[in-house]
């Protein structure tokens, strides 16, 4: 049985997120999709205790967006935002070598025959 209407709470939570009105409806039905979804696969519980979660995090990716905005101030330089896109680049690289660390090895073997 999946649920057609989002917990009273949820609904009253969702009502006060800093969403914009013309997006609400889309947003709600959104979010009562993954509640169905989780409901039935994980339980009850589990996609109620997500539920709330995705509904704070409403606030969350606002006040994120807002700080950013702020910290911006001044022009940014283009260096800076390529050391962020570097720095994003290596810790992705690494969390791939450690979990497979036989490309890490192609990796460097490839690149010493190539060289």
């Amino acid at each position: 049985m999946t649920p057609r209407r989002l917990p009273r709470l949820a609904r009253f939570l969702l009502r006060l997120a800093p969403v914009p009105r013309e997006t609400r409806a889309d947003v709600q039905a959104d979010i009562l999709e993954l509640f169905a979804h989780r409901r039935q696969e994980r339980g009850v519980l589990h996609a109620q205790w997500r539920l709330y979660h995705d509904v704070a995090s409403l606030w969350y990716g606002r006040r994120q967006t807002e700080h950013r905005a702020r910290a911006r101030g001044g022009p940014r330089v283009a260096s800076d935002v390529l050391l962020r896109d570097v720095g994003g680049d290596l810790r992705y690289a690494i969390r791939v070598f450690g979990r497979q660390p036989g490309i890490l090895l192609l990796t460097a073997g490839g690149l010493s025959l190539g060289l």
